[in-house]
């Protein structure tokens, strides 16, 4: 009777406390943070071995990476954002970010009919013209391939300048002329018939959109994108302005060290001259979302934002990234300038992430983030590179150990706690787990070393399979 009485009490205040409550918005958000910062991973898994979580802040001090912003955000806005070493207003320059900020602004003009998508952007140009050759003759460079990396132009990318040294106009970039410290912007490839990464083919644009509104850049995307779209701390002016400067991130190297001056001035602005947050960041690309939806004509309507992000060729809009499909279908890029390193994706009509650090080698970092931001909220399109770890005694270690000299730089192989690892400049310690004999992969990065042996079988150098096999030979 008494183990029965006991049990019915049980059960009595089981029914009693009713079910589990629910975490409130704000606990589950808190969590989901707490995820995100705990829960970095690299980007390569061994096969069979769970993947290693580390913290924000130990990744940070791995990569000599001073500040970290990030913004979580859905269709419905900005769910919350968060800095490591610096202010949430901190602000970072965007790199190539700024490309497909400046293709909303440039599609505005197409869309009020000032420029035309498929007309020789040579017509529209006033001060400047596309030098004629004989890839132009054949078919004249249009806006449309110039926002799509596929007018065939020269010039991938650009370093920017010294702050207090010489900065070119942007007719030196365009023809390479002194203080340029980029050649000269040309066709050298048949436009329309393959995709080649171009920040040489925005600066173009940038001339066009000159010609076009007879106004400073960075006030025409002021008014044109920036303020309908609320992004209150962002700007394209180059020079930073001085009442910003406390405000800005300073840029630095591989190995830590702030760049002189600080930061890079870009005079390249439609390609690199965004300087901005990761809130503002976020803010653009849910008014993109929204556009593209049919809920904000704002700036673009439904038919031009479905046109920017309609892939062109290799997987490439109108100044957009595109990756995936149905489900998994996002929009948005990457950006790398002197000292700063971006990323923003978002899924259509669902959440997204993006991503500022004010490091040479903060992209790594990025890598580990959107894993870990991808592990909390069930992202499944990115999944880790998996590799089979080959059984290699640490005793056949000690034969790659030395010093060899690479391009550029001089790396070191050495034997630590029984693993084998290799370090560069940055003094980063790279693992080197063996994938072969003498094959090995980074848990880092997707690089794999190829060590080359001679006749006796003695290590003679290493080859960076992903480089072209480019090789650094052993010298110790």
């Amino acid at each position: 009777m008494l183990r029965n009485f006991a049990l019915a009490l049980a059960v009595l205040c089981i029914v009693a406390s009713g079910p589990a409550q629910a975490q409130s918005p704000a606990t589950a958000r808190a969590d989901k943070i707490a995820r995100v910062e705990d829960g970095l991973m690299t980007l390569v898994a061994i096969k069979g071995v769970p993947r290693k979580k580390f913290t924000m802040q130990s990744r940070m001090a791995y990569y000599h990476v001073p500040s970290v912003s990030i913004a979580y955000f859905s269709a419905s806005g900005v769910r919350w954002a968060r800095a490591y070493g610096a202010k949430v207003n901190a602000l970072f320059q965007a790199g190539s970010l700024s490309k497909p900020v400046s293709a909303v602004g440039i599609m505005h003009l197409v869309q009020n009919g000032q420029l035309k998508l498929d007309q020789n952007v040579n017509d529209t140009l006033q001060t400047w013209k596309v030098p004629q050759n004989a890839f132009t003759a054949k078919r004249p460079v249009t806006l449309r391939e110039l926002l799509s990396h596929t007018a065939g132009t020269t010039v991938h990318g650009f370093d920017g300048y010294q702050r207090g040294k010489p900065v070119p106009t942007l007719a030196q970039v365009l023809d390479g002329a002194k203080p340029a410290n980029s050649p000269p912007i040309r066709v050298n490839l048949q436009p329309a018939t393959r995709f080649r990464y171009s920040g040489g083919g925005f600066v173009i644009a940038d001339q066009l959109v000159l010609d076009t509104v007879h106004e400073p850049f960075a006030k025409f995307m002021h008014d044109t994108v920036l303020a309908p779209f609320g992004m209150t701390d962002s700007t394209y002016k180059q020079p930073l302005p001085q009442a910003l400067w406390t405000r800005a991130a300073v840029g630095v190297d591989r190995d830590g060290k702030p760049y002189p001056g600080k930061w890079h001035i870009y005079p390249e602005q439609t390609a690199a001259g965004l300087w901005t947050t990761a809130t503002d960041l976020a803010k653009f690309a849910i008014r993109v979302n929204a556009a593209l939806m049919g809920q904000d004509s704002s700036v673009i309507s439904a038919d031009t934002a479905r046109q920017m992000l309609t892939p062109v060729k290799a997987g490439y809009g109108l100044g957009f990234s595109l990756e995936g499909s149905g489900r998994t279908a996002s929009f948005g890029h990457n950006g790398s300038n002197a000292g700063f390193n971006a990323f923003l994706v978002m899924h259509r009509g669902g959440d997204g992430i993006a991503i500022m650090t004010d490091s040479d080698v903060g992209m790594p970092l990025i890598t580990e983030i959107v894993n870990s931001v991808a592990a909390a909220y069930g992202w499944t399109e990115y999944p880790p590179i998996e590799k089979t770890l080959y059984p290699l005694s640490p005793k056949n270690y000690a034969r790659f150990t030395g010093t060899y000299k690479g391009p550029g730089e001089m790396l070191h192989v050495i034997v630590r706690n029984g693993s084998l690892y290799m370090i560069g400049h940055t003094r980063h310690l790279l693992q080197l787990c063996p994938e072969s004999p003498t094959r090995f992969f980074l848990l880092t990065q997707p690089i794999d070393i190829q060590f080359n042996a001679g006749p006796s079988g003695t290590i003679r150098s290493f080859s960076i399979l992903q480089f072209n096999n480019a090789e650094a030979k052993k010298i110790k």
